[in-house]
């Protein structure tokens, strides 16, 4: 884990988080059904075959998306308080 922290840390400069924050700020009040509805659209044209992966109502997992969103903009500064999650994440996906 802590090798994963350190990763983490030197993926982004202070300039990256900062622009990544900024954008943030200018997606994060749009309706989560819209945004969700974009992004999963987008992702199943490009990778048809993970539709699969997702069953039922989209509409939870668009909630999912961006309360998940929300939770990395809220730590992105502070990596060693993500990597936890983010391997919860990637384990159930």
């Amino acid at each position: 884990p802590s090798l994963m922290r350190d990763q983490l840390r030197c993926a982004m400069t202070d300039k990256q988080i900062l622009l990544v924050k900024k954008t943030w700020r200018l997606l994060r009040d749009i309706d989560p059904q819209l945004l969700g509805d974009v992004f999963y659209k987008r992702l199943f044209i490009e990778y048809p075959a993970l539709r699969a992966m997702f069953k039922g109502p989209m509409e939870q997992q668009y909630d999912r998306f961006v309360d998940m969103l929300n939770f990395i903009m809220a730590r992105i500064d502070r990596p060693a308080l993500l990597t936890d999650e983010l391997v919860a994440l990637a384990r159930r996906h």
